[in-house]
């Protein structure tokens, strides 16, 4: 078995002590009978020298309730078989003590430890080195569990990997007992994931889980289909597009509704009962539409319901006449992997008449389930689930058994059931892996005192120097947080593997005292090498055309349309194409090129490109060198040599489009294809960003490909990849970690999450109810200065005002999705114009220059939303106002500033008083040092029909105002100060009237044929 690291034990003493420098006088160390006391001014720490465990953190006299949790232990290391080792107080640590450091020792059968405590003058230093002797390690914490009180804390920020988003501040009710707190009754979230335990225990085995495919499948009549919804209903779902990943394994559906070829889809068991335990097998949305003119929603509510109303009939005859929905009290309004919200659900059962009952607790559920009367109960939270208090997941998996074979019957309404517990108890995030969080990096703020805790290892070699020096490798990690009955705790191991009899040498972990969150964020990034600029990665005029530069994820189906939109969208942009690839978008990889026959030649492509770069725009090319799939040359050649390797040997498969595998970055035929990429899009079809899709967003895997010089090799084959390529051609990517930054300049994504987008969106407000977080831009904190960042390429636009201020809000540059005939409509169209302006005044302004200042507030309206709020997914195309939200839609207020602008957002359905000006509903006020943009409900005493939206400012050597306004409507907007008006001019040369008041102006647009808002461009003209 190979090791994450081999170290030569001859070589060990000399590579553990050269990283540690003598700093004598930094910090007294003392001990006393019990303790190992490390103090200076800025802090204190208490180590037991029983097991090394933090006992006791102060900084700067205050102790701030940080420790290792109920006296444990300094460091916990698992197993790959998930068997456990840590110093126990059986077999003591040995300690010494030297004038600049504390080492502890632990020598077992089973594993040796040695740990070393650095102390510096506001940061403490720990480190370990790891030899296990029984099994293989995958996973070593350093230090042990910590824990703390929740009643200390201010805040603690760090960054979730999903639902995507920019990073956020937990306040002290994330990690409180609710129940006891919350006078109101329980906020139910998504809690403990169990994963397929209950599920289990009520078939005997798994169900299916397909978790990389949510391609739709076509539904189809199932063998008990006409005997349940009748010969007419049964064909109306024939051919309907459903998501089937969690389908029932074979065998486990004795009645089979809805079938289809990824399993059956819709089905119960009457597990040797009397009653059925229905579910469904995956999800249906509003798109796309059946040939009835139905949506596959509607039709998946008809099979479902028809079905229930028998099962209804059938329980009247056995006395059972109560339909129970769970329906919790302050819970989520839709579940998750759940497509229909719970309101709807309830509606739904309410109209099949007979008795109704909504459960609200776990304790009606249990007299649900013993009760006689019940007939059916229904869980529309999809793969969440209540499980009565003191019950196991295989226990809730007996009762349930016991409750169908009784006579009872159970519908579990999407995904894969009771996967995790709807909890109204304790909060936390579970497992989250680093990358594809952004960093190992937790800032805490405890009785006022600040302390930030994270991992110290720049990748400051050579990209692959991993192959042959293993020292030169990542390690990943993830991290729990949360609450417990112990108070709230953190948990933070590496994620690795050591083989027994080899010693592995951990990070450095730093505690960092005394710094607000800006200052941590600097020195992680100093510590860890995060050096380059935005202005290091580009020329500065090319840079300078990135930065006013739209994104424009351009769809077309041949080149021909492609020119046609590259003509009508303003310019410069980045035109970003992703159907040109040799055997259509996720097919064939790694041979991309020559484009599509039927997409173009490849001369009409170079003179696409060439278009592009006369235009004065930028050319991004979608690339995805991560995974291989068919009907591609290179594939069929090279085959499974290339491929991560699970230990049994198999391979990792993908499901996008037409399937395949996932890649060893080591192997020498991956890298020679990706290299043969960056030539091409270097040379053949020059490009300014190559785009490449997953390599900054996936997470590690163990990868036993031979080619691989360790099974945790993977993330750093791929962060290797990034550096190599990075200094080849400037890249984007999807997503984006830390140790990515410095060769990339423009990122896509973060922000599905926070972001509604109309085809991928999972809102972060399903797990988190508002009143225990705020958003804190902490990748911005790291990297605005360093990276470009806008929403995912092929998920994300901006085609509304919230869409825009919420963008604002988090410093992303404005993207877009079009095709030609979307700009056929002058409303799209000027929509474009209008966001262009924008980013050419405002996000040009901000891109490139740090974060100075952040603020998040949920309530400025005095109207608290408890519980989750729901958010649609869905949002149609070519409307541009707010009118598509719905009125609760509610972010609260941002306030920030990007070096010298200045952003107020208004997130939420109410305007909002800034000032003496009123911003609109969704709308912001943005000020730079040469611009003033805004979308206001009144400007001073200005009213607006509508709204006003404008950008005035700087236009060359002149002032100009461009204003997004329907004809015939006044628009108010503000002078430079001291600009005295004398003159406003269109474009056209019509001079247009205005009326001043102190330092703003009021104007009329002029008629137009027209009736949506258009972006005029006045020339402003001065005394």
């Amino acid at each position: 078995m190979r090791s994450l690291f081999h170290i030569n034990c001859s070589l060990l003493i000399v590579t553990y002590l050269l990283p540690w420098i003598s700093w004598a006088g930094v910090a007294t160390i003392s001990e006393n009978s019990q303790e190992i006391v490390i103090d200076n001014s800025n802090y204190k720490i208490q180590l037991s020298k029983r097991n090394g465990g933090i006992k006791k953190i102060s900084s700067r006299g205050t102790d701030i309730s940080l420790s290792n949790e109920n006296g444990g232990c300094l460091w916990v290391a698992g197993s790959e078989n998930s068997s456990q080792y840590s110093p126990d107080g059986k077999k003591k640590m040995s300690y010494a003590i030297n004038d600049d450091r504390v080492q502890f020792s632990f020598d077992s059968e089973k594993i040796n430890v040695d740990v070393t405590i650095v102390p510096q003058n506001d940061y403490i230093d720990f480190r370990a080195a790891v030899t296990p002797k029984g099994n293989d390690i995958g996973q070593f914490m350093l230090p042990g569990k910590l824990t703390f009180s929740p009643q200390a804390v201010d805040g603690v920020t760090l960054h979730l990997d999903w639902p995507r988003n920019v990073g956020m501040t937990l306040n002290k009710q994330f990690f409180m007992d609710r129940t006891a707190s919350n006078s109101s009754g329980n906020i139910y979230v998504k809690g403990r994931m169990h994963s397929g335990a209950a599920y289990h225990t009520i078939f005997g085995s798994d169900g299916n889980s397909d978790n990389r495919s949510f391609a739709s499948s076509n539904l189809r009549p199932g063998k008990d289909a006409a005997d349940w919804l009748g010969e007419d209903l049964s064909k109306t779902i024939d051919g309907v597009p459903v998501t089937a990943n969690r389908t029932f394994a074979d065998g486990q559906a004795e009645i089979v509704i809805g079938d289809s070829d990824k399993g059956v889809f819709f089905g119960a068991s009457r597990l040797g009962g009397k009653g059925y335990f229905f579910r469904v097998g995956g999800g249906a949305g509003n798109k796309p539409k059946v040939a009835n003119g139905a949506n596959a929603k509607d039709v998946a509510f008809n099979m479902i319901l028809a079905a229930m109303r028998r099962v209804s009939e059938e329980a009247k005859a056995d006395g059972r006449s109560t339909i129970a929905v769970i329906r919790v009290k302050n819970g989520p309004a839709m579940g998750w992997a759940a497509w229909a919200t719970v309101a709807e659900w309830c509606d739904k059962l309410k109209s099949m008449g007979g008795n109704y009952l909504e459960i609200k607790n776990e304790d009606e559920l249990v007299a649900a389930m013993d009760n006689p009367d019940t007939a059916l109960i229904v869980n529309p939270y999809g793969e969440m689930c209540l499980m009565p208090n003191g019950m196991t997941p295989p226990q809730f998996g007996h009762a349930i058994r016991r409750y169908v074979r009784g006579g009872g019957s159970w519908l579990e309404t999407a995904g894969y059931p009771f996967w995790y517990q709807l909890d109204g108890r304790f909060l936390e995030l579970r497992d989250r892996p680093v990358p594809s969080a952004f960093a190992d990096f937790f800032h805490f703020k405890l009785k006022g005192r600040e302390l930030a805790i994270y991992s110290v290892q720049p990748m400051d070699y050579e990209p692959f120097a991993g192959k042959h020096d293993l020292t030169k490798i990542f390690t990943p990690s993830k991290y729990s947080i949360g609450g417990n009955e112990n108070g709230g705790f953190l948990e933070r191991p590496f994620d690795f593997m050591i083989a027994k009899e080899t010693t592995w040498q951990s990070p450095v972990v730093r505690l960092r005292f005394g710094q607000n969150i800006m200052e941590s964020c600097n020195s992680f990034c100093a510590d860890n090498k995060i050096a380059r600029k935005l202005s290091d990665k580009m020329p500065p005029e090319k840079l300078e055309r990135l930065k006013s530069s739209v994104l424009y994820r351009c769809f077309a189906r041949n080149i021909k349309d492609e020119f046609k939109t590259l003509e009508r969208l303003p310019k410069p942009g980045i035109f970003h194409l992703f159907q040109y690839c040799r055997y259509g978008h996720d097919h064939g990889y790694p041979d991309l090129l020559p484009p599509k026959p039927s997409y173009a030649s490849p001369e009409e492509f170079k003179r696409y490109i060439d278009e592009v770069h006369a235009s004065g725009s930028l050319f991004m090319p979608y690339t995805n060198n991560t995974w291989w799939c068919p009907p591609g040359p290179t594939f069929a050649r090279v085959g499974k040599a290339a491929l991560v390797a699970k230990a049994d040997g198999s391979s990792i498969s993908e499901s996008w489009g037409s399937g395949g595998a996932t890649v060893t970055m080591w192997h020498d035929e991956v890298r020679k294809a990706n290299d043969e990429m960056i030539r091409l899009f270097t040379e053949d079809y020059p490009s300014d960003i190559v785009f490449q899709d997953q390599v900054c967003s996936r997470t590690a895997i163990r990868d036993y490909n031979p080619a691989s010089p360790t099974p945790s090799a993977y993330i750093e084959g791929l962060a290797s990849t990034v550096r190599r390529d990075g200094r080849r051609i400037p890249l984007s990517s999807e997503d984006l970690w830390w140790g990515m930054v410095d060769s990339v300049i423009l990122g896509c994504g973060h922000s599905f999450g926070i972001i509604p987008s109309e085809d991928w969106y999972d809102s972060i407000h399903k797990d988190l109810p508002n009143s225990v977080w705020n958003f804190y831009p902490l990748i911005a904190a790291m990297t605005h200065d360093k990276v470009i960042f806008t929403q995912h390429d092929l998920g994300g636009a901006v085609d509304n005002m919230y869409q825009m201020s919420l963008s604002l809000a988090f410093g992303f540059s404005m993207i877009n999705y079009g095709w030609t005939e979307k700009y056929d409509d002058r409303q799209n169209l000027e929509w474009v114009k209008w966001l262009d302006r924008v980013q050419k005044s405002v996000c040009a302004a901000y891109a490139g220059v740090p974060l100075k200042s952040f603020s998040h507030d949920w309530n400025l309206y005095g109207k608290e939303h408890e519980g989750v709020m729901l958010r649609r997914s869905y949002i149609p195309k070519g409307r541009h106002t707010i009118r598509e939200y719905r009125e609760n839609t509610n972010d609260g207020v941002v306030k920030t500033a990007y070096g010298p602008v200045e952003i107020t957002a208004n997130l939420g359905p109410a305007p909002l008083q800034d000032g003496n000006n009123l911003i609109a509903p969704y709308g912001f006020i943005a000020k730079g040092t040469d611009f003033v943009a805004g979308v206001v409900k009144a400007w001073g005493n200005i009213q607006a029909q509508d709204d006003f939206s404008f950008v005035v400012g700087a236009d060359g050597a002149g002032t100009a105002a461009w204003l997004y306004a329907k004809p015939e409507t006044s628009v108010t907007f503000p002078l430079p100060l001291g600009f005295a008006l004398k003159k406003a001019v269109l474009e056209s040369g019509a001079e247009l009237k205005f009326k001043t008041t102190q330092q703003f102006v009021t104007l009329k647009m002029p008629a137009s044929t027209d009736k949506c808002r258009i972006l005029w461009k006045v020339n402003l003209f001065s005394r």
